[in-house]
């Protein structure tokens, strides 16, 4: 996902709106039998001014895993909202942590969005809000029965 900032500066272009396909890293999976539900999509804005870059759209990604109490299949997606301000390296003095640097006139922004996936990831995932999860006896699925255990220490 390179952005050319020069290419478009030379077709006279001050902002130019993409559309990407990306691959999510499988390490920001920390969910044990979880994968991603293809690849994440980006739509963002580029807006070029002199000296900086500024990069607002969204990014989509879904992903399915076990629930965290019942073990049934569960689906997780979620639309990140970003806006942000890119500065060229020979103006890396004034970048703070929370500032973006690029070089030789190109974005790759591969990297930030792995970063906005990783931080938006569920530390547990569930079939449904109300799951009742497992028996804690007899690891009957107490979505479907009750299978008559005391439920009083079942997480």
């Amino acid at each position: 996902m390179i952005i050319d900032i020069r290419d478009l500066r030379l077709k006279g272009k001050t902002e130019q709106n993409f559309e990407f396909s990306h691959q999510p890293p499988m390490s920001a999976l920390d969910i044990p039998g979880s994968a991603f539900s293809g690849d994440a999509k980006v739509k963002c804005l580029v807006e070029i001014y002199k000296d900086e870059v500024f990069i607002s759209g969204t990014v989509s990604f879904s992903l399915t895993a076990p629930c965290s109490r019942c073990l049934e299949p569960a689906n997780f997606h979620s639309t990140i909202e970003f806006d942000e301000r890119f500065l060229p390296s020979y103006r890396c003095e004034e970048a703070e942590d929370d500032r973006l640097v690029y070089d030789r006139d190109r974005i790759d922004l591969s990297q930030f969005i792995d970063e906005l996936i990783l931080t938006d990831m569920p530390l547990a995932l569930l079939c449904k809000e109300d799951c009742l999860g497992l028996c804690h006896e007899c690891g009957a699925n107490l979505n479907i029965s009750d299978c008559g255990h005391d439920r009083r220490n079942n997480d």
